[in-house]
Parts: C-alpha cells; structure tokens; sequence
C-alpha cells in the first residue's frame, strides 16, 4: 500500500475525505484575503502578506485521548504547545510546529521518543481546522 492510499484509508476511518487531508499537494489552492475571518497579516520584503491565523487553542482527539495545544504564531510560522500533559508529551512541551502558505499547512509533529513526523495538509476554508498526520491522524479544531 502506497502512502496516498494509506493516508485515504486513515481519512475515511476518522470521516475526513481525501481532499480534506491532500497530503500530496505542494501548491495551495487557495490564499486568505484581507479581512477574512481567522487570518493575519504580517511584512516580508516590504509586502503585506494575508496568512491564516492559527493563534489561539486547538483540540484534537488522538488514541491517547483528547489533546489541547496552545498554537503561537508569528507571520507564516507557528508552534504548538500542549497545555496538559499526558504519557507521551509532557504538559507545556512542543508538540506541533510548521508553517502555512495559502491553504496549505505544513506540520512537524514531535513525539516523546524523541521522533518527528512531517506532514502537508490543508486548513479548512474558514480557517477552523486542520489535518496533521503522525502515528495517528489527528485533526485539530479551534476551540471557540
């Protein structure tokens, strides 16, 4: 089984569709447009530049249960940090990283072993959710 038809079989088990997880994908479809709900803007080069604003909590059920993250973004780049521990990732640690451009968010999950998953998905069009896979398919809501 080749890693798309795996990732489509993962999407289907947790009722994501392929084209919601588009791991494959290396261009973004889409760009957030100033004024959009949950974006930013942030300078590069002398540019305004429109990116989606993951800023806030983020939840996501996974098989060790469910997980909060606090996601601190600063133009095109972000971390994320457990708020509440558990066996793999202690309380506060990094648990997600990446970037995004357009619609495409690029995630590095980081285990307690000490491991790395690199992931390419897409948010949401209203900037609400995102996809991130690692040993699990996790996806990550915004918490209102």
């Amino acid at each position: 089984m080749n890693r798309r038809d795996f990732l489509k079989g993962a999407a289907a088990f947790v009722g994501l569709s392929a084209l919601e997880v588009a791991c494959a994908t290396t261009q973004p479809d889409f760009y957030a447009t100033k004024g959009q709900p949950n974006t930013m803007t942030y300078m590069k080069n002398g540019k305004e530049v429109v990116v989606y604003n993951l800023n806030g909590r983020w939840k996501a059920q996974y098989p060790g249960g469910e997980e909060i993250v606090e996601i601190e973004q600063k133009g095109n780049k972000f971390d994320g940090y457990k708020t509440v521990g558990n066996t793999s990732i202690a309380g506060a640690d990094l648990t997600i990283s990446g970037t995004v451009d357009g619609n495409l968010v690029n995630c590095l999950t980081y285990w307690s072993d000490g491991k790395k998953t690199h992931a390419q998905t897409k948010i949401s069009p209203d900037g609400n959710s995102f996809i991130c896979v690692g040993s699990s398919v996790r996806e990550f809501k915004r918490v209102k």
